[in-house]
């Protein structure tokens, strides 16, 4: 009896496919070891794309994330800046405020100190009768016409400094007779005329209202002569007096 002859076994597979429907059919599809090959170089390829897309997506992702690392940073340090910028700018404000009160403040004194050296103030104690006049006078080699007011007194008042100043000279001519002059340091200097001895002496600092002399003199009724100049040049003395009495 002779060997059989050995066959080659085929392997089919089927793939079947079932519908909810109850009115469609059943289909089966047979399935070679050929066609099983191919498929399955499909699905792997498929696969691979599958990976290849999830892998780009999350380097997309990590790419992005990335980014709004490095937004959120620079937001955040922009921020910081702001916020470092805002606290200079109130301390700068602080100081502006500080220093405009201080200037406001130095201004105020300022005014007053130049306020108290206008010789504005009345030279007398005490309310006198007084009379304007212009006089002939030389200065600088020149005869100039000078307005005076001349004051008639009684013994025992005292000449007054009209404003803050220093005695630039004290001058006795002679016969009881004595001169008095005050710069006030913003142009104005006053002159005095007086027959009696000034209780000042030159380079005396000497304040608005301040005594000059107290009024001695053999005549019951004592002149002084009241003359002032501004920046060199005689003016009315009356221009600027103020008269409380």
């Amino acid at each position: 009896m002779g060997k059989g002859r050995k066959r080659k076994r085929k392997e089919n597979y089927y793939v079947v496919t079932i519908s909810d429907n109850p009115k469609a059919s059943t289909h089966a599809m047979r399935m070679t070891q050929g066609s099983r090959y191919f498929w399955s170089v499909v699905i792997s390829a498929l696969l691979v794309v599958l990976v290849f897309f999830v892998a780009l997506l999350n380097y997309r992702n990590s790419v992005l994330n990335g980014k709004e690392a490095v937004y959120i940073a620079t937001v955040e340090s922009l921020q910081s800046e702001i916020d470092r910028l805002s606290a200079e700018n109130a301390t700068l404000t602080d100081k502006v405020k500080i220093l405009s009160d201080t200037v406001y403040e130095k201004s105020v004194v300022v005014d007053a100190i130049v306020e108290r050296s206008i010789p504005s103030g009345f030279p007398l104690s005490v309310a006198a009768d007084f009379s304007e006049k212009e006089i002939e006078v030389k200065m600088d080699g020149d005869k100039v016409i000078c307005p005076t007011i001349e004051f008639a007194a009684k013994n025992g008042t005292f000449v007054l400094a009209p404003g803050d100043g220093k005695v630039l000279r004290v001058v006795d001519e002679g016969n009881d007779i004595w001169n008095i002059e005050i710069d006030h340091g913003n142009g104005y200097v006053t002159f005095y005329e007086m027959p009696s001895k000034p209780k000042v002496r030159d380079g005396d600092e000497v304040a608005k209202g301040g005594p000059l002399c107290e009024l001695k003199s053999s005549d019951k009724s004592p002149t002084v002569v009241y003359k002032m100049t501004y920046n060199g040049e005689y003016i009315n003395p009356g221009e600027l007096l103020s008269i409380d009495g």
